[in-house]
Parts: structure tokens; sequence; C-alpha cells
């Protein structure tokens, strides 16, 4: 059976997307999907301080390969696209970050289908640094301004970073650092 969701979270454009306390499954042994999962265990890191010297997402790198073990469908994939549109990025922007053309993009969140493992990934931690720039800016429009303003501490625009793996840890170190009062 289908799991029913409540509207209540983080909003978006024209949606909300899901508080998982209040995903419930009309057959109790239904599984999560994977954004469910992942969004669980993100939540659970909330408030769990972790030294400055380990990077933000090595908490969460064992909950991004849990998620990764099942499948990012279409409907998760909208839903991790809608978040990105919310902070000002465009789907031509979107396609470079996960390496695809717009067209393969358009048919990812069109039809049900499922994402390879590693635009999975890509889509899950850019998901998670756009979390965790919100968290640390308090708002999408600070956050949004921030990632195309030129960073000095950077050398560049933190939006320019979005296509590696790499380059969205130094933005999450980077975010750390601005949490802790170190120049960023």
């Amino acid at each position: 059976m289908k799991a029913t969701r409540k509207t209540k979270g983080i909003s978006a454009i024209g949606q909300k997307y899901p508080d998982p306390s209040t995903i419930q499954s009309q057959a109790g042994d239904k599984k999560k999907s994977i954004l469910e999962a992942f969004l669980d265990k993100t939540q659970a890191h909330e408030g769990v301080e972790e030294p400055l010297s380990i990077s933000y997402s090595n908490g969460l790198k064992w909950t991004i390969v849990e998620a990764l073990q099942e499948e990012v469908d279409s409907s998760d994939f909208n839903i991790l696209w809608n978040f990105a549109a919310e902070i000002g990025i465009n789907k031509t922007e979107y396609a470079k970050y996960l390496h695809v053309t717009t067209r393969t993009l358009d048919r990812n969140l069109n039809e049900r289908y499922t994402l390879s493992v590693d635009k999975s990934e890509k889509a899950l931690r850019l998901f998670e640094m756009m979390q965790h720039g919100i968290k640390v800016f308090g708002s999408h429009k600070k956050f949004s301004l921030w990632i195309r303003e030129y960073n000095t501490a950077l050398g560049r625009k933190p939006v320019e970073l979005f296509t590696t793996i790499a380059g969205i840890d130094i933005i999450n170190n980077t975010l750390i650092r601005i949490e802790h009062g170190v120049f960023a």
C-alpha cells in the first residue's frame, strides 16, 4: 500500500516537503522511501556537536551510504530538485551539477525512473549541503545570495563548487567554519 504524508515540513515552491515524523504507512510494514529515511537520519544528527576538525558531513556519510543502498526514484528526486529550485537554482544549473543534460533531468523528473547511484549521491549531497547552508544563514534567500557571491576564502563563488563531491565537502566545511565564527 502507498504511504500517506501529512503536509508538515519545509515549505517549497507550491508544495511542502514531508516532516519525517509525520509520515505514516497504511501497511504497517511498508518501507520508507530513500528520501524519507535520509531525512530521518539527518534530522537525528541535528544538534549533535562535532569537533571543528571533523568535516560537517562525516557524521552523515554513513547515512548517505545507507540511503544509497536503496534506489532514488523520480518522486524523491522531484523533492530534491524542488528544494534546489527554492534557493534559485534553475534546471540548466542543476543538470550541470549532476553531469546530465537538461533533457535527461526533465525525463528523470517526469517519468517513473530510478537514478544511478552517482547521480543519487550527488543529489543527496547537494540537498544536505543546502539544508546546512539554510540553517547557517537562517533563510533560503540569504544562503542563495551567499552561494552566488565571490568568497575570498574559497577564491571563487561557492556555487562554482557544486559540480563535484569534493567541492560540496569544501562548502560544508566553509559553512561549519562560519557557524563557529572562523573566517570563511
